[in-house]
């Protein structure tokens, strides 16, 4: 993936949220070996373009594509015992970090309800890292094409499920409702960082606490989490370093430095949404650290305000993503290369390594995102979506479009 030094983008996109009856509130049941089923689904066609050449994120390229917008998603609930459900859902991208366009089984779980208040949910299950996680491959769902990009798309490393077991508590206080949600779990998943240079990463002993709470008009949103990262692969054998080389003991260092094992990374996130006579306000706010060298540590926040006035509702809003690292591998590395290959460095197949590795690790970046686009609803259970996004890249000027 290359990175964005000048870019602004226009998306496109029509959501549709059907289901059996092609209707956004009923569903379609049916029985099945004595079991109670029903299937929902929900569809985002979009196009999406780029003002730049030679640029992409997120997918997004200067000649235009549907696919960076483009899902469709299937959900079948099956209700074994009036205690006992099991849910799963299929979710086909365009575009997914690890390059792949295939179908994901997003979701496989079981609920069982202890009573009104208790139950415990297992399985593939979404994290509740975002106020819209639950709900964040349905475009329907929310008035953007998709969720603010500095906030939800941080780059990081995608955990936006985990085969986990979660025991949860809903239920009302006062004038507020609460859900409260303890869990653990795991995590694998591969991740392309370029087109030589891939990572296996494995996330163990995931603990998390989320807690929602709503008042009238106002919802809170909090989420802590924690995980041991390892991280699995071979650098120096996806580059163009002499073989004969790869066993000196600085470029052993490095390749050493270039993964993890057992690394402690902690995960907070907080935000509130307004929902307010014809008002939605959403601002929320996300911070992973580390102590790790290779780990980036991501801070991120957005703004986002919209007014529904009939069956259109305009929006604008602010974003920001700081991403940083905790060690300086890239210096490490360029001073390895000049020790160790003083005589080479005018090799272009030696300098290509050199660069792969220092931009790997050398990825710190300030980025501010500006938004704005327009829903309308034209017909039911369908939206059309116009957006408009403009990113300043580590303080670089980014032209209009």
């Amino acid at each position: 993936m290359s990175y964005l030094k000048r870019m602004a983008t226009v998306l496109i996109a029509i959501v549709w949220l059907p289901s059996i009856t092609a209707n956004a509130m009923d569903y379609k049941q049916f029985e099945f070996l004595g079991t109670k089923n029903r299937v929902t689904g929900f569809a985002t066609l979009g196009y999406s373009k780029i003002d730049e050449d030679n640029i992409q994120y997120l997918g997004y390229e200067e000649d235009g594509d549907y696919k960076p917008s483009t899902r469709i998603g299937i959900q079948l609930d099956t209700f074994v015992t009036d205690n006992f459900k099991i849910t799963s859902q299929l979710v086909s991208r365009g575009f997914s970090v690890d390059g792949e366009e295939d179908i994901d089984l997003e979701w496989f779980y079981g609920v069982y309800n202890l009573n009104t208040e208790w139950k415990v949910q297992f399985g593939r299950v979404r994290t509740r890292r975002f106020i819209y996680s639950e709900s964040l491959e349905v475009g329907y769902s929310y008035h953007w094409i998709r969720p603010p990009v500095a906030t939800y798309y941080t780059g990081s490393y995608p955990v936006s499920n985990a085969d986990a077991i979660d025991l949860q508590n809903e239920g009302t206080w006062r004038d507020f409702d609460y859900k409260l949600s303890l869990g653990i779990g795991t995590r694998e998943f591969e991740v392309e960082l370029s087109d030589t240079l891939d990572y296996s990463v494995d996330i163990e002993k995931i603990y998390s606490l989320s807690l929602n709470v709503s008042y009238d008009w106002l919802t809170w949103m909090f989420t802590a989490a924690r995980g041991d990262i390892t991280l699995s692969s071979d650098p120096l054998n996806t580059v163009l370093i002499p073989i004969a080389l790869r066993t000196e003991p600085e470029f052993a260092a490095i390749n050493e430095k270039l993964t993890a094992e057992d690394e402690v990374t902690v995960y907070v996130s907080t935000g509130i949404s307004i929902d307010h006579s014809n008002w939605l306000v959403d601002i929320e706010w996300t911070d992973q650290s580390t102590d790790s060298e290779i780990l980036n540590e991501v801070r991120t926040w957005h703004v986002s305000a919209a007014y529904q006035w009939n069956d259109f509702i305009p929006y604008i809003g602010f974003g920001n993503q700081d991403v940083r690292y905790g060690g300086d591998v890239s210096q490490e590395i360029a001073d390895t290369f000049n020790t160790v290959l003083p005589r080479s460095l005018g090799d272009p197949f030696i300098n290509g390594s050199r660069d792969i590795l220092i931009g790997f690790t050398d990825r710190k970046s300030d980025v501010d995102i500006l938004f704005a686009g327009i829903r309308y609803d034209f017909a039911k259970s369908l939206a059309l979506k116009l957006e408009w996004n403009r990113v300043k890249y580590s303080g670089e000027v980014v032209s209009d479009i």
